[in-house]
């Protein structure tokens, strides 16, 4: 009888401790994401990433490693070693890591400023930043007073006792005691912005804004500008090379190779993915013996022949935001931010698509039983077999303009569109308009029930349409945010997500009310699964197992402050998209029962990256405060204006999204900074019109 009470004891145990332990599970991929600034020392590569902060790779970029997860989400634009140091600089300050990464430390200036590279000679550091050079003698552990502080500082490059800086309008700079003084050089670029400067070997590179490459054979005395001209409407990041040849990191042209000194280039884009595209996007570049490496916004790549073919090597870069999830037979498929990803084994391993092109983000998928269909930036997508080939549907009335929502019913298919919802009754063969009584804008959601039609607006709240979208009416009633993102219908009760909290409607959209519903974050995309509802979030995934009635909070052991984007229930799995994390599952029983504060107080100050992303016009940003503070939020454009605050005031502690509409600016990245007490972070975004 012992014996049996024992084991019966046990076993309670193990099924308690099964339920307690039930979490996420990291999914193998995609793996990707922007990498903006390379540092390399041999077969050690760190690479800095502006959303995760710092990878670091031991086997000449074979695999990575994140080593600042405990910063969560800060990002790095530039990454350094002084000595056994590692050094990151953000859009505020720079951070110190004494143990490869395994903690940081803070190091701040007196003032927030953006870091954009740093220079080593031995145990002095230099720091590029808007504000000046900043210095320290001691491999990062302190700094000392901004020198050239008239002139933001864009890059460094050395020749035995000299130091140039290239400056954001002042041209040139020249230091001949390891900067303790320094004196701006009278020649060509004297009055230029520099975007990138390099010595190799006798010869010296400078990319200026707005005119090309230019290159001296005399210390930098006298520059000449290159014979063919890389293209000057996109900016000049970085060069790197040896002897003759010289690359340059030119924007979204790609990457270019003068074999002759910087007097002719030659684009050499071979691999790059979808090199066809605009958004190549090469951020810097660097070397070690003859291979080549890239930093790029599709993640890390290699040459090992002088450029004639650039190889991938992304194994364990896991920032890819998946911005939507599809299913369609045994396949996943992951619209990333910067490509779309295919899995034929449950996400143990992705492929990238490369027919839908790079920075043609996929914001939605929907299966018909026999097709997939891709909302995209660039119109509607089909794929006929499982997501293995995609075509662009083509039709006049489409054309490539974005889709931001499909609703399938059968053979009848709806879009929500700019200005526009479109119906198709062949399975998307033809297409017409049903837009009758709706305005000018975005429609960014639709729910269908038989004959009843809803579409989410973004700045009109909802539309509701009783004879398949032939007229529409806006159903206001209670509904006093505009910004519909998500709708979704569980049983006869519609749920709208709005900025900062969901609404809900049980009488077919007649009146709508949010009580019950969390008040904190913005609502992404919602799920239906039977009763349950799965909302995404800018502050994660929260869930109701009672068609809304109430709601918990389910981001167990998920990474600090993580962002979810989308959903995907795939049997008895739940895949959730989150930002630079990647693909998590869980299955969906694990979720019942779950209770959590849905209305938490955030642990910590985030600046969430802003979405859609790219954006035209409107676009959101979140940011969470952990207590009451003084806030600003600004918009900068590239070379440091600001062109928005929209923010400058006393908030309680709380997560909060803002709406930013770029109407009136042209398309270009743009950064928006938040200020916040002694917190400061920035973020890049990207105006696509």
């Amino acid at each position: 009888m012992k014996t049996f009470l024992l084991f019966i004891m046990f076993l309670g145990l193990f099924l308690f401790n099964s339920n307690l332990h039930a979490q996420w599970t990291q999914v193998a991929g995609p793996y990707g994401g922007s990498l903006y600034a390379l540092s390399v020392n041999g077969s050690t590569i760190y690479a800095a990433d502006q959303t995760m902060g710092a990878y670091m790779s031991t086997n000449s970029g074979a695999n990575w490693t994140r080593i600042s997860k405990s910063l969560h989400d800060i990002g790095f634009n530039t990454i350094t070693t002084a000595g056994t140091n590692i050094l990151g600089g953000t859009g505020s300050c720079i951070y110190l890591s004494t143990d490869i990464g395994t903690t940081w430390t803070k190091k701040s200036f007196g003032t927030n400023t953006y870091v954009s590279a740093f220079l080593v000679l031995g145990a002095n550091v230099f720091a590029a930043t808007d504000d000046g050079i900043y210095n320290s003698t001691d491999y990062g552990d302190s700094w000392g007073a901004s020198s050239i502080s008239q002139y933001g500082i864009s890059s460094f490059a050395v020749s035995g006792a000299n130091i140039y800086a290239g400056t954001k309008g002042g041209g040139i700079y020249l230091s001949t005691d390891t900067g303790a003084s320094w004196n701006q050089m009278t020649n060509e670029l004297s009055a230029k912005s520099i975007s990138a400067l390099k010595i190799i070997g006798l010869n010296y590179y400078a990319g200026v804004v707005g005119a090309g490459v230019y290159y001296s054979t005399n210390s930098g005395s006298n520059w000449t500008p290159a014979a063919d001209q890389l293209p000057v409407t996109n900016t000049i990041t970085s060069f790197t090379g040896n002897g003759p040849a010289v690359f340059a990191s030119n924007g979204h042209s790609g990457i270019y190779l003068s074999t002759n000194f910087g007097v002719n280039w030659t684009q050499v884009n071979n691999g790059l993915l979808d090199d066809s595209s605009p958004y190549i996007m090469p951020y810097e570049l660097d070397s070690y013996g003859s291979t080549v490496y890239a930093a790029t916004a599709n993640g890390f790549y290699q040459s090992t022949n002088n450029g004639s073919l650039w190889t991938p090597s992304n194994s364990g870069l896991t920032n890819i935001t998946p911005i939507s999830l599809g299913a369609s037979g045994s396949n996943l498929i992951c619209g990333g931010a910067t490509r779309m990803f295919l899995s034929t084994d449950n996400g143990a391993d992705w492929s990238p698509n490369h027919q839908i092109n790079n920075g043609n983000y996929s914001l939605c998928f929907a299966n018909d039983g026999t097709n997939i269909f891709a909302c995209t930036l660039l119109g509607l997508y089909k794929s006929t077999d499982d997501g293995l080939s995609w075509n662009l549907v083509v039709d006049p009335l489409l054309g490539s303009a974005a889709v931001y929502s499909i609703a399938i019913n059968g053979a009848y298919i709806y879009l929500g569109a700019h200005s526009n919802v479109y119906q198709s009754t062949d399975h998307g063969s033809t297409w017409t308009s049903v837009s009758s009584g709706l305005p000018v804008d975005d429609y960014y959601s639709l729910v269908i029930n038989g004959s009843d039609m809803f579409t989410g607006s973004h700045a009109n709240g909802v539309y509701y349409s009783s004879n398949g979208g032939a007229n529409w009416t806006s159903v206001p009633n209670g509904m006093t945010r505009k910004y519909i993102f998500s709708m979704a219908r569980c049983g006869n009760t519609l749920f709208a997500g709005a900025l900062n909290l969901i609404y809900h409607s049980t009488d077919n959209g007649s009146t709508w009310s949010t009580g019950g519903s969390p008040t904190s974050g913005m609502y992404y995309s919602l799920n239906v699964q039977g009763n349950n509802v799965f909302a995404s979030t800018s502050v994660g995934l929260y869930v109701s197992t009672n068609q809304g009635t109430s709601w918990t909070y389910s981001n167990d052991n998920l990474p600090q402050s993580t962002e979810v984007y989308t959903t995907l229930i795939k049997g008895s799995d739940i895949y959730i998209g989150t930002y630079g994390f990647g693909i998590f599952k869980r299955p969906i029983s694990d979720l019942v029962g779950i209770t959590k504060d849905e209305n938490k107080i955030p642990s910590s100050f985030t600046l969430g990256q802003n979405y859609p992303n790219p954006f035209n016009p409107g676009t959101v940003i979140s940011y969470a405060l952990p207590s009451a503070s003084h806030v600003k939020l600004t918009i900068y454009n590239t070379i440091g204006e600001a062109v928005k605050v929209l923010e400058n005031g006393n908030r309680n502690a709380g997560n909060y999204s803002v709406e930013f509409n770029g109407a009136g600016l042209p398309s270009g990245i743009y950064i928006y900074k938040l200020e916040a007490g002694d917190f400061t972070q920035s973020r890049k975004m990207i105006l696509l019109k």
